[in-house]
């Protein structure tokens, strides 16, 4: 997304880019409001339907143009051709009878034949497969390479059209002239969003950096402290190193780092995983309060009741009871 909003320089001589052309039409349809029905088309298409006749690529950009000029009341399509590099504007304008009525706009001297044959080719998709009379509908000519400019002036002028009237938004010329300065203002409004975009993007990466790694730390240490226990054979230490295995499978390299519900899912699984630890270090203590008992150096007093049923379950299989055993206080038995 960051790399859709920059804008490429501006040439010296005046050249518009289609880039620059679609970015021109962005902010006409915000700031003027154009209605919906009015649709302006990707350069790309035109080009792909000129290519090959029959190939997949020529098929697919005619059913799309179809696809997207469905209920429009308005097409205005940007035909670019080469040798030399230049731009013409093709107006669609759906009558009452339900098909499209073509104007052309043309800003050389000799029509160029690449634009020229684009545009009939469009023209003729849209007019279900009849080719239309397509002719010149300017007077004005170019000075340079400002072609652009005077597409993006006679689109603003045609969408403005049901709105406002006839000429609605002044003379050709001077819709050039204020989008020849307008434009080096979008410019500098793009490269401003590029940038707030790219330290969003920045701050996010550092957020799901800093959360990785404390979970990392967390498990570390978790493992740690199962590496240190004495009685690593039990039920408990067996369960907690195997909830361990598990969690540590979310933190290989991925593109879905930091998805929320498999964090959820992480801290849940962590907090269990120090219950089970703490379970472990319970067993250590039962395991030293019968060595204890079994020694001469201590009184031979039978071990507490909390001792004996622990060990009994723990003995069994009986994990449930094992565990609950375990989270109970054993002061009261």
């Amino acid at each position: 997304m960051e790399d859709e909003i920059m804008l490429m320089p501006l040439a010296e001589s005046g050249f518009l880019e289609d880039q620059q052309i679609m970015a021109c039409w962005g902010w006409m349809k915000w700031q003027l409001k154009i209605p919906d029905d009015i649709f302006f088309m990707e350069p790309s298409l035109p080009y792909r339907l000129g290519l090959k006749e029959g190939s997949a690529t020529m098929e697919g950009a005619r059913e799309e143009i179809l696809q997207v000029t469905k209920g429009m009341r308005q097409v205005l399509v940007p035909c670019q051709g080469q040798n030399p590099d230049h731009w013409t504007l093709l107006v669609a304008n759906r009558a009452e009878d339900g098909k499209f009525r073509f104007r052309y706009y043309e800003t050389l001297e000799v029509m160029h034949k690449d634009c020229l044959e684009a545009a009939k080719r469009l023209a003729t998709v849209l007019n279900e497969d009849q080719e239309p009379a397509v002719f010149r509908e300017n007077t004005i000519r170019q000075k340079g390479a400002d072609c652009g400019f005077y597409v993006v002036a006679y689109s603003e002028q045609a969408a403005s059209e049901s709105k406002e009237g006839p000429a609605p938004r002044g003379w050709p010329e001077q819709i050039k002239a204020a989008w020849e300065n307008r434009i080096s203002f979008i410019m500098k409004v793009l490269k401003q969003e590029h940038e707030k975009l790219m330290q969003a993007k920045k701050h996010v990466e550092k957020l799901e950096k800093e959360r990785k790694d404390k979970k990392q730390a967390k498990i570390k240490e978790l493992q740690d402290k199962l590496k240190k226990m004495k009685d690593i054979t039990t039920a408990a230490a067996i369960s907690a190193q195997a909830l361990l295995d598990k969690n540590s499978q979310y933190f290989q390299e991925s593109s879905d780092v930091g998805m929320e519900s498999e964090v959820e899912a992480l801290d849940e699984d962590l907090e269990d995983l120090s219950k089970k630890v703490q379970w472990v270090r319970s067993l250590e203590e039962l395991s030293n309060a019968e060595h204890c008992w079994g020694t001469r150096s201590t009184p031979r007093e039978p071990p507490d009741p909390w001792v004996r049923r622990v060990r009994s379950a723990e003995r069994g299989g009986r994990a449930e009871e094992f565990e609950a055993c375990l989270r109970m206080d054993r002061r009261i038995w």
